[in-house]
């Protein structure tokens, strides 16, 4: 699988499909997070290693909220 199937930017325009439709799959991690905020940008390196140990078993949505 790769990477781009199970990592995913999620938008205004691609949520729907890309994280609701998409949950009735597999699992949707949804990471809300802002380039200012530094706890978020801590967690994201982990939260993308998880998603690379899982290979694909659910799907990481990154949503910038600013």
């Amino acid at each position: 699988m790769s990477d781009a199937s199970y990592k995913i930017v999620a938008t205004t325009g691609n949520f729907a499909a890309s994280v609701l439709d998409a949950s009735a799959e597999r699992p949707v991690l949804v990471d809300f997070w802002a380039p200012w905020c530094g706890p978020c940008r801590v967690l994201m390196p982990m939260l993308d290693r998880i998603a690379d140990d899982y290979r694909g078993r659910f799907v990481l949505a990154k949503v910038n909220t600013d």
